[in-house]
């Protein structure tokens, strides 16, 4: 319960800004993997067609703190973050990473005139009074929510009270109909595969929060005979490599970790998108009109 009262502490602080262009922050409630980052990357796919769009992020656990401005694939994983360059390559988009996301909304704007910012991850940013709160719940988690230190949420439930739109997360399991939760109206997704190796026998690993989803994805398609998992962002170096690669078979992990490797001989991607039930109505929801520019 101290995260989260210091949190309201912090909120009660700041001062929030309304800013001149569309926003949508996208976040969770919990420490760990929701799907933020692939529905992050799925929206702004979609919205692209129609809206000028930029990207946020804060760049978590990356190796440098400056602000930095992601045009194209040749540029430093580490200096940029995982998820912001993977943000970039499946949707090609421009992404600012950096931590005060204020500062990096109005250099986005000063820069390329958006009609859109989508912020990935900013549900716990005060400084910016967003248009769109989008809210990841993981299904599996929702029986016990419980606040930290005694459960995996950094906010009560009550907080949803804030959240203008709550998508369930079922990940690979088999979703029911979701059309509000908690007063809130809510919908599901899931998850295809859309690169799958083709190997019979083969190694895994990864560093993601949820590591086990990983692995139970893994053996639906093959035969794992040994797995290992780092923790999440990590960065990896060859001699953590040697292990695996000591198998002689081919080793598959995540796009997310895929993009950190400098030796990627033998290793292979497993890679997955989103899938959005009733999206329509999802979009009617946001209130863009698809036509024409804001």
């Amino acid at each position: 319960m101290i995260y989260y009262y210091l949190s309201k502490i912090h909120r009660f602080l700041e001062k929030s800004q309304k800013l001149n262009k569309k926003t949508i922050a996208i976040g969770n409630f919990s420490f760990g993997g929701t799907g933020k980052t692939p529905f992050v990357i799925f929206l702004s796919n979609y919205l692209k067609h129609y809206y000028k769009i930029v990207i946020l992020s804060r760049g978590y656990k990356r190796k440098d703190k400056n602000i930095q401005i992601i045009r194209d694939n040749n540029i430093n994983v580490e200096i940029v973050g995982d998820e912001p360059y993977l943000i970039h390559l499946k949707t090609g988009l421009k992404v600012i990473v950096y931590k005060n996301r204020l500062l990096a909304s109005n250099l986005a704007i000063e820069l390329y005139n958006p009609d859109i910012l989508i912020y990935d991850d900013a549900l716990q940013y005060w400084k910016i009074n967003f248009d769109y709160k989008i809210l990841l719940l993981d299904y599996r988690y929702l029986k016990g929510w419980k606040v930290f230190p005694f459960g995996l949420f950094r906010e009560p439930i009550s907080e949803i009270k804030r959240i203008d739109f709550v998508i369930v997360n079922f990940k690979f399991e088999e979703p029911f109909e979701i059309f509000e939760f908690m007063g809130k109206p809510a919908s599901f997704i899931t998850y295809k595969v859309v690169n799958r190796p083709d190997f019979k026998d083969v190694v895994g690993f990864c560093g993601v929060a949820d590591s086990k989803s990983f692995y139970n994805l893994l053996k639906k398609f093959y035969n794992v005979i040994y797995f290992k998992s780092f923790s999440d962002h990590h960065y990896y170096n060859e001699k953590e490599l040697k292990l695996l690669k000591s198998f002689k078979l081919p080793i598959i992990t995540t796009l997310k970790d895929y993009v950190k490797i400098q030796n990627k001989e033998g290793i292979y991607y497993l890679d997955i998108e989103v899938e959005m039930k009733d999206f329509n109505r999802f979009i009617d929801f946001l209130g863009f009109p698809l036509c024409f520019k804001i």
